[in-house]
């Protein structure tokens, strides 16, 4: 079935609809690793390979050879390699280059990482003749034929925090990174600006501005928004959002449709069965449930956060009939 995909560049479109990553590693399980190896778009993956089999090895050696392409030891996140002994090796000096070599890689041990590069970073070539080399069909592949897109279960929980505040304040994220710019801004956001910025924007989904709490969650975000590591976020960089931005549209669009489909074209049929006790309104708890009856698999959890622009924890009639 994998192999008569027709465009395989643009699988993430259906990986990214998967909520957790479990149900990816049972596919790379019963498909092979190498097979479901996301040649194109690897930003965001999270591996966590037997070193083993020789196709997990293989996954391995290509990851090290894309990164010291793409970002020369900057690509690489949150890698841990446990040896078959169970001791942990701790990489002082970061992964092994000698690991882009397939008979460099050790035959045993678990080693785990999430890939992320920045759009300007991109070694597209590299990815496509990796792409010809072990999947075939990529000879004529262009930048151009892939649809580049972030899942919401890939980026972390502040980033969707700060996108559903973003959603209900712009309809134009390079605006928003103007505004955190500054009249007088320079093209890039420093870390400093970005939390002036959202302060002055009232942002207070990552805590009240200036505070500890917000800090640190401020500084989690842009950590995520700068993969290079340069200090600065760059508007190429900011437009990683734009993906999120496209993927939160798509799953309030898919929870329409699936609702619309259930209750024969009626919204207000649709609240009456999730709000079965008339509350007028649903907290998160009773949303999940409610829609998880009616068998809805979709990202709940975060269509509800979509739903609740008031951030009060609930969902109202008026808020839900604005799908309308």
């Amino acid at each position: 079935m994998h192999a008569c995909i027709a465009d395989p560049h643009n699988a993430k479109l259906w990986r990214v609809r998967f909520e957790g990553e479990g149900e990816v590693h049972r596919l790379q399980d019963r498909l092979g690793f190498v097979t479901m190896f996301p040649y194109i778009q690897p930003e965001n993956a999270k591996f966590s390979l037997d070193l083993a089999f020789h196709d997990q090895r293989l996954c391995l050696s290509m990851l090290r050879g894309l990164d010291l392409k793409e970002g020369v030891d900057r690509n690489m996140y949150e890698y841990t390699y446990i040896r078959s002994d169970g001791k942990q090796d701790a990489f002082p000096t970061g992964v092994p280059h000698a690991w882009e070599a397939l008979a460099n890689v050790p035959k045993s041990g678990v080693f785990s990482v999430t890939y992320r590069c920045a759009p300007e970073k991109r070694a597209f070539e590299a990815r496509r003749a990796l792409a010809q080399k072990y999947a075939g069909g990529a000879a004529d592949l262009r930048a151009a034929d892939v649809r580049w897109c972030t899942g919401l279960a890939e980026v972390p929980p502040d980033v969707c925090v700060l996108m559903e505040f973003l959603i209900g304040r712009y309809t134009d994220l390079d605006k928003a990174f103007r505004d955190i710019d500054g009249p007088r801004g320079n093209g890039v956001v420093s870390l400093r600006e970005l939390e002036e910025g959202l302060g002055r924007m009232g942002c207070q989904g990552l805590g009240a501005a200036g505070t500890e709490e917000a800090k640190e969650r401020i500084a989690g975000v842009f950590r995520y928004l700068d993969p290079g590591c340069e200090g600065t976020i760059s508007l190429g960089e900011w437009q990683v959002l734009r993906k999120l931005w496209d993927e939160f549209d798509l799953s309030i669009r898919e929870f329409v449709q699936f609702l619309l489909l259930h209750f024969q074209g009626s919204l207000e049929a649709a609240w009456a069965a999730l709000d079965a006790g008339g509350a007028g309104d649903l907290a998160e708890g009773d949303f999940l449930e409610s829609v998880g009856r009616l068998g809805y698999f979709g990202p709940a959890r975060m269509v509800f956060r979509l739903l609740g622009r008031a951030d009060d924890g609930r969902v109202a009639y008026a808020e839900f009939k604005a799908l309308e």
